[in-house]
């Protein structure tokens, strides 16, 4: 895999749900394929996340990218590679300047929406973007999709890694990645899978099959 963003094709984040744990969530996506693990803790709390982000910290070291997902004070915490921020989150230029003086920079990405979002993101120099919804999203059922049109555009229009978000699954992830994205962001299409190791290895050989597809 190439260094940083550049190489990942499949980022999985965590989420835990009845039936596995974030724990469980992550080693099955880095066995089945994934290059980035993104910690995603909504319900937990500061002390459940940092237990959490420790176990697959371990898991992810010297095989994928681990990015904690909001929160600078666990990125920080964890030492992780990179933090993920909404739109509504801590800004980035703030971001990189408490990175930098921690000594170690973190690589940060952006949620976007819509192409005015992902050009006005490029300005402010984040390592990636992700763009979407791309399709509707139970995670996010009030979200409204963009669409893969929208996807291919703002691919078009910035020169920054975009990773495609939403609704994404082995049915549809050859469109997503056919409309120019560098590789796709996913949740419940492993999380909910019978068999998650399974749902991320195919997802990997159909993101792969379709990038030699345009080679």
């Amino acid at each position: 895999m190439e260094k940083g963003i550049k190489g990942v094709r499949l980022l999985v984040l965590t989420d835990s749900n009845e039936f596995r744990s974030h724990e469980e969530v992550a080693r099955a996506a880095i066995e089945g394929g994934a290059q980035a693990i993104q910690l995603r803790t909504k319900r937990e709390s500061t002390k459940e996340a940092l237990e959490i982000g420790k176990r697959i910290k371990a898991m992810c070291k010297g095989k994928v990218l681990f990015i904690v997902n909001d929160r600078l004070d666990l990125a920080m915490a964890l030492g992780a590679d990179g933090l993920h921020l909404g739109q509504e989150d801590m800004p980035i230029e703030f971001v990189k300047e408490l990175s930098k003086k921690s000594g170690k920079e973190l690589m940060i990405g952006l949620s976007t929406h819509s192409l005015e979002q992902a050009m006005d993101a490029e300005k402010r120099k984040p390592h990636y973007i992700s763009f979407g919804p791309i399709f509707p999203s139970r995670k996010k059922p009030s979200s409204i999709s963009v669409g893969t049109e929208k996807l291919r555009n703002a691919c078009k229009r910035v020169n920054i890694p975009v990773i495609a978000i939403g609704g994404i699954n082995r049915d549809n992830v050859e469109e997503v990645m056919r409309a120019g994205a560098q590789g796709v962001a996913v949740v419940s299409a492993i999380s909910e899978a019978t068999d998650p190791k399974r749902a991320a290895q195919e997802l990997f050989e159909k993101i792969n099959a379709t990038i030699n597809e345009a080679l």
